[in-house]
């Protein structure tokens, strides 16, 4: 095999297959892209996966193919949704990590090295995630620079019960062939599809998480930042479900973590909602979640949020990250 570095190409697959689904966003994946393109290792390609766009993205995504044809393949289908894409996206990579980036984020041009330094440090493992600061302007992730990168290791991400870090799909690779192996992505049009994901890579052994620098800008200005709510709803509902039903490959020996990760995302989307002006869906998550809030000992937001919501109190100073956009399922 070729030797991979940070600064030379190599004649091996590429240590990260950068997997970009794209749906109607002509006006921002070349930023995405040129964000890819600009990083300070490169043993990477790109596979972009037009899902059936009805813009112009299909032709800015063939410019670049041109352009780059070392580095950069397209692959144009029917729409099949977001998970349907990222699907896609791996059948056709080739690198030993998968980072599924959304459309409209940016990395920072240390990103894949810092990916690269946890994957050595840390013995290859199934999954590494980083810090998203959330931005609506390109020129805030000015903000940011290049620090030594520092690490948490974890035996895997199923393990930390979501409570130690936070995690985001642009923010964080797996490897492929546990990808693979767990059974990828479940091809629904919810939300959560996601977090179908980590339940699946996060049993496998090995999850790392990078404090330090950031990895990826997370876009929360988009016209599609607050993503659809019934969708987000249908997601929790069809994920808890699998968790329940043991559908899961540790079938209900991890049960328990999985419900205090599931309580985590549900009292995000709680809250999310309630600072959207959703009351009646900030409550459906609430009382759908309540069986995983308890068993998470989250008795003060059991015991709060409705009081919060019937007073109408979106909680608008907390933290961006906190509110952060889910990425909208393709129609």
């Amino acid at each position: 095999m070729g030797a991979r570095g940070m600064s030379g190409e190599s004649d091996a697959a590429p240590l990260i297959s950068v997997c970009i689904p794209v749906y109607n966003r002509e006006d921002l994946v070349d930023r995405t892209i040129d964000s890819v393109l600009g990083q300070s290792m490169t043993d990477f390609e790109i596979v972009a996966v037009n899902d059936g766009s009805k813009d112009g993205s299909l032709a800015v995504l063939r410019r670049y193919e041109t352009d780059h044809p070392a580095k950069f393949r397209v692959v144009d289908q029917q729409n099949k949704g977001l998970a349907g894409a990222r699907n896609t996206g791996a059948a056709h990579a080739r690198g030993e990590y998968l980072l599924f980036l959304d459309s409209d984020d940016l990395l920072f041009p240390w990103s894949l090295e810092a990916f690269a330094e946890a994957i050595e440090r840390h013995g290859r493992p199934a999954m590494v995630s980083g810090e998203f600061p959330p931005f609506d302007d390109d020129l805030q992730l000015g903000r940011f620079e290049r620090r030594a990168t520092t690490t948490r290791y974890f035996g895997d991400y199923l393990s930390t019960r979501a409570r130690a870090t936070g995690i985001a799909p642009s923010g964080t690779i797996v490897r492929r062939d546990a990808y693979e192996r767990t059974g990828a992505s479940d091809e629904v049009r919810v939300m959560f599809e996601d977090v179908d994901i980590w339940f699946k890579v996060g049993a496998e052994k090995g999850y790392a998480h990078i404090d330090a620098p950031p990895v990826v800008g997370y876009r929360v200005g988009h016209a599609q930042m607050m993503g659809n709510m019934q969708k987000q709803l249908d997601g929790f509902d069809w994920i808890a479900g699998k968790v329940e039903r043991g559908e899961y490959e540790t079938g209900t020996s991890r049960r328990a973590e999985m419900k205090s990760a599931l309580a985590k995302h549900a009292k995000g989307c709680a809250f999310r909602c309630l600072h959207a002006g959703d009351k009646a869906r900030a409550m459906a998550f609430y009382k759908r979640s309540m069986g995983a809030q308890l068993a998470a000992g989250e008795l003060k937001f059991l015991l709060a949020f409705p009081v919060l919501a019937l007073l109408g109190r979106g909680v608008t100073a907390r933290p961006m990250r906190e509110l952060a956009k889910q990425t909208t399922a393709d129609e």
